[in-house]
């Protein structure tokens, strides 16, 4: 991370090339950001070819955002992460 935060501060006006076509060092970064989920959707295509009926929906499943918006504005507003709700059942990971 230092290292990270050395490039991005210490030589912000640098070119970064990838594939020979000129970044900026935050072009550069986003680029890569916004690489990863596509290969995330190519995962989850292979998943739900495999699993074919056996799939379970990774967000809301399709169809179900009325009720599952109806079940989120029941509850008054708060401030917490929103993955507290998932894991606040899970056992704790062996670490």
């Amino acid at each position: 991370m230092r290292r990270l935060i050395k490039v991005i501060y210490g030589r912000r006006s640098r070119t970064v090339y990838i594939r020979n076509q000129g970044h900026s060092i935050t072009e550069a970064i986003n680029r890569q950001l916004a690489h990863y989920p596509y290969h995330v959707g190519q995962l989850v295509s292979i998943g739900k070819l495999v699993l074919d009926g056996q799939w379970q929906s990774l967000s809301i499943p399709q169809g179900n955002s009325q009720g599952y918006n109806a079940e989120k504005f029941a509850h008054p507003k708060r401030t917490a992460h929103f993955t507290d709700e998932y894991l606040q059942n899970q056992p704790p990971s062996a670490s």
